[in-house]
């Protein structure tokens, strides 16, 4: 049974307005009022309610001797009240967790308010993955840094000391010919391209200055002899498609179709004799380019997997209060344009070996590609409603929300040895596309306060933990905001009759909120939203979409 409900910010504004300077008048002027809300009593449906349906009826008892009742609303239906205080109202709910607030206000203006929880919709199995559960849109830009990036690490490269690994370039065995090894490639810059086409990203990667010192061990007439061999351009030039593919559920990135040009070439043979060099003067450019092109076909796509690696990486597992969450994701589609490119994946995120019935399923289509590439953002990431829920399902499943601290001394008053929390309900993400706001839904989670062994006073706790995106380390992270909370006292199981005031109820369960709440942070902070290499993260937004909520903004060159 409930004994009283109470929103934290109305108890803020009632201390604000018992502030207030009293008027300057006799009580004898004031009519008779009535300081008393109307008495209030739901007793269907339980709390911790959960329907396949998408209606409830809230049925209760309503009385106020001194005014009368005015009104009895659930969640602004207006309920029909019999003669004998009895009421009910049927409301229409979404899928997931609303809280259902039954507000009685009598002709005086008093009211009272009675908030409890209902899960509705359809449930899907704890380990069933999320079908399109992200998306992630790059855009030319965000390419075109990749490029920068890319360039400027194979500028740090010693390219000859990859390339030795190739040696020898040429081989041409006998009593007259010579073998023809790479000592060291030099450059001054590295130019590197990569623009969004259909199938991928067109690719042209340009060494300037290009220096190529070879060593030469020649024979003529089976007298062997050496010489140092010097190839020189002004600029050599790989052209190519940089592929990326989804081949059985993992991204494949290979360079395809490459060919190379030099420009401003030279060739230095040194004091080889001109019979050895007819053998390879008009192919040492050719092997010197196809040297140049395997390793390019090799570090290109490999840093681009570096790149890309947070959004299609290997599972991994995060360690959160003493639970694993395990995380799996794989690519299903990878489509690019000329405006960019988008990324498709599944996903299975939850703890480990946890069991329970299951997480709200709402599918919803994925946002379109054009809508993702059409908002005029560099980086756009979409996470679906589902795969959020599936997370927090498996949390309250696996029973790592159920807590039990001590809060002797000064944190508990004395009347108070600890506080044990038990959710009725798992937290339910929500996006909230009229308030464009994105929030977790908190229902009946359940605040016992223990004094001797004995629960001393029960508090019923439902609210709304706004969540906010944060640039945490480089890296997007979602994080809650203070929680706006309901708090309501609940007679059942309690010993005795309860010596806290409500202030002191409201702090003592501000504690287990901020407890979950911590919790709550540390999932949302190994969730995979995608980092890439080498980069960091500006002028983000945070938004809900139908059925996802959107994080969007620039990529920017890590300092």
């Amino acid at each position: 049974m409930t004994r009283n409900s109470w929103l934290t910010a109305s108890f803020l504004a009632f201390i604000m307005a018992s502030s207030l300077p009293a008027c300057d008048r006799s009580l004898e002027d004031d009519a008779p009022r009535d300081p008393d809300p109307p008495e209030l009593v739901v007793l269907s449906p339980d709390r911790g309610f959960i329907s396949a349906e998408q209606t409830v009826t809230v049925r209760g008892r309503v009385r106020d001797d001194i005014s009368g009742v005015e009104t009895v609303k659930v969640n602004d239906v207006e309920a029909t009240v019999s003669i004998d205080g009895s009421f009910e109202a049927t409301v229409m709910l979404p899928p997931g967790v609303t809280l259902l607030q039954t507000v009685a206000i009598d002709v005086a203006g008093n009211k009272v308010i009675d908030t409890r929880a209902a899960m509705t919709g359809q449930l899907a199995p704890i380990d069933q993955p999320v079908r399109e559960a992200m998306a992630a849109y790059l855009s030319d830009e965000t390419f075109a840094l990749m490029a920068t990036i890319t360039a400027n690490i194979v500028n740090d490269m010693d390219l000859g000391l990859l390339a030795q690994a190739a040696n020898p370039v040429f081989k041409n065995g006998g009593c007259l010919g010579a073998t023809i090894d790479i000592d060291t490639i030099n450059k001054s810059a590295v130019e590197f391209s990569l623009v969004p086409v259909g199938g991928g990203l067109a690719a042209t990667f340009s060494l300037i200055d290009l220096d190529v010192d070879m060593d030469a061990d020649f024979k003529v007439a089976c007298i062997g002899g050496s010489s140092g061999l010097y190839l020189n351009a002004d600029k050599f030039t790989l052209t190519g498609m940089l592929s990326i593919k989804i081949e059985n559920g993992e991204m494949v990135i290979d360079m395809v179709n490459t060919s190379g040009t030099f420009e401003g070439f030279s060739l230095d043979v040194g004091v080889i004799p001109s019979s050895v060099v007819e053998f390879f003067v008009n192919d040492i450019d050719d092997k010197i380019a196809e040297t140049i092109a395997e390793q390019v076909d090799v570090l290109v796509p490999q840093m681009a997997g570096e790149f890309l690696d947070k959004l299609t990486g290997d599972a991994f597992e995060l360690e959160v209060s003493d639970k694993t969450l395990s995380v799996s994701v794989t690519p299903t589609i990878a489509e690019f344009s000329p405006m960019g490119g988008t990324i498709a994946l599944d996903s299975d995120i939850r703890i480990k070996d946890a069991f329970g019935p299951g997480y709200i399923f709402t599918p919803s289509p994925m946002p379109t590609i054009s809508a993702l590439q059409g908002a005029g953002q560099a980086f756009r990431f979409a996470m679906a409603d589902d795969a959020i829920n599936q997370i927090l399902a498996s949390m309250h499943a696996s029973g790592m929300l159920e807590l039990g601290f001590d809060v002797g001394g000064t944190g508990g008053k004395g009347f108070v040895d600890r506080i044990d929390v038990h959710m009725l309900l798992p937290p339910v993400f929500r996006a909230d596309l009229e308030g464009g706001s994105v929030e977790i839904v908190v229902g009946d989670m359940l605040v016992d306060f223990i004094k001797n062994d004995l629960v001393i006073t029960r508090a019923a706790i439902s609210g709304r933990l706004q969540l906010h995106v944060a640039i945490m380390e480089g890296r997007l992270a979602l994080q809650t905001s203070a929680p706006e909370l309901w708090v309501d006292l609940v007679d059942d199981g309690v010993s005795g009759t309860n010596p806290l005031s409500h202030p002191e109820v409201e702090a003592l369960a501000s504690i287990g909120i901020a407890r979950m709440a911590s919790i709550l942070d540390g999932i949302l902070a190994g969730l995979p939203i995608p980092t890439f290499a080498g980069t960091s993260f500006g002028d983000t937004t945070f938004e809900p979409s139908a059925g996802y909520m959107v994080i969007g903004g620039v990529l920017e060159q890590a300092p």
